[in-house]
């Protein structure tokens, strides 16, 4: 197979697609490699550190009620490099899912760019829309003020979603204690 599209995170809270060129062969000689380069969601607060995506997104594909295809970008956000601070001007990690209704369009179109304000808390008593909401995102759980966080890209299988999270609760480590494993 071919490569069509690539997704990517990255350390300022944003969320990329790269869509590459299908062409094969002979046709494909005089044609550059990458189409067009996109910026699909920016997912930072106003006021507070950006949002930190480390590891790949998991890609999905569904059907909306009429039939059409849609994909759906899940990541996990959370600062692997300070896990332990708390500081109030860090922003609350999610997990959080893309709705990206124009990969799926031929030609390949440049979507609306997706803030969380266009997307569904999925904590909230209300449910998610297909037709208007542009993703949804799970805000990851505090406590004493430590937030729980992303470590691994999410697996989907059999029409769930899995993601680890680290639980600074659970750990023994300590912001002054960096020789220590835990």
């Amino acid at each position: 197979g071919i490569t069509d599209h690539l997704y990517v995170g990255d350390l300022g809270g944003q969320v990329f697609r790269v869509d590459f060129n299908s062409k094969l062969g002979a046709s494909a000689a005089n044609t550059p490699l990458v189409y067009q380069a996109v910026k699909i969601a920016d997912l930072n607060t106003t006021g507070n550190y950006p949002r930190r995506f480390y590891e790949a997104p998991t890609f999905t594909i569904h059907k909306d009620d009429n039939g059409k295809r849609f994909a759906i970008v899940t990541l996990a956000s959370g600062d692997r490099s300070s896990p332990l601070i708390t500081e109030t001007n860090y922003p609350q990690d999610y997990i959080i899912a893309l709705k990206d209704d124009t990969v799926t369009q031929t030609p390949v179109a440049i979507p609306t760019l997706i803030t969380l304000a266009s997307m569904h808390d999925i904590t909230s008593s209300t449910a998610f829309n297909k037709g208007t909401d542009k993703g949804w995102f799970y805000p990851m759980p505090k406590s004493n003020g430590k937030q729980s966080r992303g470590i691994e890209e999410g697996v989907a299988l059999d029409n769930d979603l899995y993601y680890s999270l680290f639980n600074p609760d659970a750990s023994t480590a300590t912001e002054d204690g960096a020789d220590k494993c835990t």
